[in-house]
């Protein structure tokens, strides 16, 4: 892996040797790329720091890490305490759940690319994921702690398929701006953003032995809230103030577009007298 990765990076676009000519342009005027010469020598930390729609993007993050630590590794516990589960169906059910995200993300995207094209901007076609993941995830966390039992599993196999497709939503929500807010800078943002996710990924098993102590349905039920909340205040607080377009501190000037310096030729009285002199001196040899 590490091979391939050294053979197929390149630091912009235009070394990239496997793209098309269109595609090349499309980024560079995107992305503003920039010669060496012109990129920042200083990072604008308090900038980047103090976005708030990069916050914004962060406290979605740190819900989206969540919704996936519970998705990963806590499905087959569930399944197992709630619906009793032997351990191939157990098994199924949970390879059912990821299929089905996959899937879902892959047919939201081309949806949401479709719409940015033709009816919404990007803005709005995040704010419409973004959304899209808070009722999906919201609803079906709620109904994952009352309408789970061993009787209907298919019920909490539905359930849990909800959630995994509002976690893919939010992809094409909050990361997408994360990553386009300051392109020269994307890294740094995106760091911050795993950071977050991180963050919860640990306090996911904090949380979830605060409440669980012998796995009934009441104790899930307690976990199923919390999520619940956490996705409900990071996906208002992204909708409320998140964004897309490049932010002012992040915009690059390219070569092209600065303005070249007049040069401004002053000529003094001294300078028209020798002028006039030499003139004469001209005429005179003429005659």
């Amino acid at each position: 892996m590490l091979a391939v990765y050294f053979l197929t990076t390149t630091n912009s676009p235009s070394d990239v040797k496997w793209m098309l000519k269109e595609e090349k342009e499309y980024l560079q005027q995107a992305l503003g790329e920039s010669s060496p010469k012109e990129r920042p020598k200083n990072i604008p930390w308090f900038s980047l720091l103090t976005c708030v729609p990069i916050m914004a993007c962060y406290a979605c993050y740190f819900a989206y890490g969540m919704g996936q630590t519970m998705l990963q590794f806590y499905i087959p516990i569930i399944f197992k305490e709630i619906l009793f589960l032997p351990i191939q169906q157990n098994g199924l059910y949970c390879a059912v759940v990821n299929i089905v995200a996959i899937a879902f993300k892959i047919v939201w995207s081309i949806l949401m690319h479709k719409l940015n094209q033709k009816y919404f901007s990007t803005t709005t076609t995040c704010k419409i994921s973004q959304t899209f993941s808070l009722v999906l995830s919201v609803v079906c966390c709620v109904l994952a702690g009352h309408l789970s039992n061993c009787q209907q599993p298919w019920i909490s196999l539905l359930l849990f398929c909800g959630i995994a497709m509002g976690n893919g939503a939010a992809m094409n929500g909050f990361y997408v701006s994360m990553v386009s807010l300051a392109p020269r800078y994307t890294f740094i943002i995106s760091s911050g953003g795993r950071m977050c996710a991180m963050l919860s990924q640990l306090l996911t098993p904090i949380i979830v032995s605060m409440f669980r102590a012998e796995g009934s349905l009441e104790e899930w039920r307690n976990i199923f809230y919390v999520m619940a909340a956490i996705s409900l205040f990071s996906s208002i607080f992204y909708v409320a103030i998140g964004k897309y377009d490049v932010q002012e501190w992040a915009l690059v000037e390219s070569s092209q577009n600065k303005i070249q310096p007049k040069i401004s030729i002053v000529i003094t009285e001294e300078d028209l007298n020798k002028k006039s002199s030499e003139e004469k001196s001209q005429r005179l040899e003429g005659a």
